[in-house]
C-alpha cells in the first residue's frame, strides 16, 4: 500500500479558470511564498510538501507518516485563506501561454469562490494520489491533452519546494516515477503529436509555402498572439520582419528581436512600399484593417502568390483579397477547427497512456516497498550497538569488571562479532524481501 501520500487539487474541471484564483497562495515574492508554505507544512505537522499553482489547477501534494484526521481537508482549505491573489492568471488554452495580470485592476474578479467549489476540490490518498500526480506529469488530466509543459511546471515546483526544504524521500522517489512516466508516455504513445496551438496550427501553414529565410514578412499588431508568432519566426530563421503597431513601443520591442526588423506606427501602414511575401495579422480592432484597396497598395504591384495569416477575431483582413489576387488565406475558424480534430486524436492516445502509466504505478509500488524496508533497516545498527553498550556497561559491567584483561578482551572480540553477525543478517533478509 502506497499509504503516506495525500494530493488536494482543484482543476478546470471542477470550477471557471477565474475561481482557481481563490485557491492560489497569494505572495509578493518567493521568500513569502516559501515562509508561507513552511508555515502550512509546521500548522499540520506535515513531513513533506509541494505545492504547484499553473494556468489550470492548483495543488497540494503531501507525504506523510502519520494520519492527519478526517477534517483534515476542510482544516488544510481554511487555512489557505486565498481569497484575493496580486499575481492572477489568464489563460489562452488554446494558444498554449498564459499572462500574468493584476487583479487589483479588475475589482470585478476579486469575489470569492462560491462555497461549493470548496466541496469540488478533490482530496486523493494513497494509490489513487499516485497515480493522479503520474496521470499529470504525463499530460493525460491537462487542460489541453499532449501539451508537454506541465511536466516542466511540475519540475520547477519540485526544484523550488526542495530548495526549500519542504520536500524529503518520499516525493523525491514520487518525482523520479513521475518523470520516467511522462517520458515513457510522450515517447511510445501519439498523445503529443498534432499541434492544437492556433499559433503553432498557422506557423505549419508557413512552413509549408517553403520561404526562404529573407523573405519579406509583414506583422500588423504586436499583442500576446503575435510576440507568440515572432518567437517561431525567429526559431524558423526570419530576418527581414516589419512590425506595424498603434504603440510605436510595442513594435520596436517586437522589432528588434530580427536583424533587419523594422518598426512602424499602424499610420504609417498607408504609405508602405517595400511589398511583402507573407502578412500575419492580429489585432484587437472589432473592424477590418486590411480592406482590398490597402491590400493592393502593400503589393506594390506584386501579382505573385502571397500568404495571409489572419489571427484576429473578428477577421482583420477583408477576405475579399482571395476573390481578386493570388493569396492562400488562413484564418483563426478554420485553425480552430483543425486543433479540435487534433485534440480529439490525442485524447484518443489517452487508453495508451494510461496503459503506460499503469505500468510504472506497480514499478513505483514495489520500489516505494522497498525503499521504506531500506529505510527500516537503517535503525538496526544503531539499535544493535545500543544493546551491545547497554549489555557491557550496565547488565554485565560488574562481572565484567571481575576478569583479567584477556579474558575481558576476548569477551569484547565476541560482542564485536556477534554484533556484525547480527547485523549482517538483518540487512540479508532485508535485501531478500525487497528482492521479492
Amino acid at each position: 500500500m502506497l499509504r503516506g501520500y495525500k494530493l488536494l487539487t482543484i482543476t478546470h474541471r471542477h470550477v471557471s479558470l477565474t475561481d482557481l484564483k481563490d485557491y492560489v497562495i497569494p505572495y509578493e515574492d518567493n521568500a513569502q511564498l516559501a515562509k508561507k508554505l513552511q508555515e502550512l507544512k509546521n500548522q499540520f505537522d506535515l513531513n513533506e510538501l509541494l505545492y504547484l499553482a499553473t494556468c489550470n489547477r492548483v495543488i497540494y501534494l503531501i507525504h506523510n507518516n502519520h494520519p492527519l484526521g478526517e477534517d483534515f481537508k476542510e482544516k488544510f482549505l481554511a487555512a489557505i485563506k486565498c481569497s484575493r491573489v496580486v499575481h492572477s492568471i489568464h489563460i489562452h488554452a488554446l494558444e498554449g501561454y498564459c499572462t500574468t495580470t493584476n487583479w487589483d485592476e479588475q475589482p470585478q474578479l476579486l469575489q470569492a469562490a462560491p462555497v461549493a467549489a470548496h466541496k469540488q476540490f478533490t482530496f486523493l490518498e494513497n494509490i489513487e494520489a499516485v497515480e493522479h500526480f503520474f496521470e499529470l506529469a504525463s499530460s493525460v488530466d491537462s487542460l489541453v491533452v499532449g501539451e508537454r509543459e506541465i511536466i516542466h511546471q511540475l519540475r520547477e515546483a519540485y526544484r523550488q519546494c526542495n530548495q526549500w526544504q519542504l520536500t524529503g524521500d518520499g516525493i523525491r522517489l514520487l518525482m523520479r516515477f513521475a518523470v520516467e512516466c511522462a517520458k515513457d508516455v510522450y515517447a511510445n504513445t501519439r498523445i503529443g503529436e498534432k499541434q492544437v496551438s492556433i499559433v503553432s496550427l498557422a506557423m505549419q501553414h508557413l512552413r509549408e509555402e517553403n520561404l526562404p529565410q529573407h523573405a519579406r514578412i509583414l506583422m500588423i499588431g504586436a499583442g500576446q498572439t503575435n510576440l507568440l508568432v515572432s518567437k517561431f519566426l525567429y526559431k524558423m530563421g526570419f530576418e527581414d520582419v516589419a512590425v506595424f503597431n498603434r504603440s510605436i513601443e510595442k513594435a520596436a520591442a517586437l522589432a528588434e528581436t530580427f536583424k533587419k526588423g523594422q518598426a512602424y506606427t499602424i499610420e504609417e501602414l498607408l504609405h508602405y512600399q517595400k511589398g511583402f511575401d507573407c502578412l500575419i495579422v492580429c489585432t484587437g480592432s472589432l473592424h477590418t484593417i486590411v480592406q482590398e484597396q490597402l491590400y493592393r497598395q502593400l503589393l506594390v504591384g506584386d501579382t505573385r502568390h502571397k500568404l495571409v495569416i489572419d489571427l484576429a477575431v473578428p477577421n482583420n483582413v477583408s477576405r475579399a483579397i482571395t476573390r481578386n489576387h493570388a493569396v492562400r488565406y488562413v484564418e483563426v475558424e478554420n485553425l480552430r477547427l483543425q486543433a479540435q480534430a487534433n485534440l480529439a486524436f490525442r485524447e484518443r492516445e489517452i487508453q495508451k497512456a494510461k496503459q503506460r502509466i499503469e505500468k510504472h504505478l506497480n514499478e513505483f509500488h514495489n520500489s516505494y516497498q522497498a525503499r521504506q524496508i531500506e529505510l527500516a533497516l537503517r535503525e538496526v545498527p544503531v539499535k544493535i550497538k545500543e544493546i551491545k553498550s547497554y549489555a557491557i556497561n550496565e547488565v554485565f559491567q560488574k562481572e565484567l569488571e571481575t576478569l583479567d584483561s584477556d579474558t575481558r578482551q576476548l569477551v569484547e572480540k565476541m560482542m564485536n562479532f556477534m554484533e556484525k553477525k547480527c547485523i549482517s543478517v538483518h540487512i540479508c533478509s532485508g535485501k531478500s524481501i525487497i528482492n521479492l
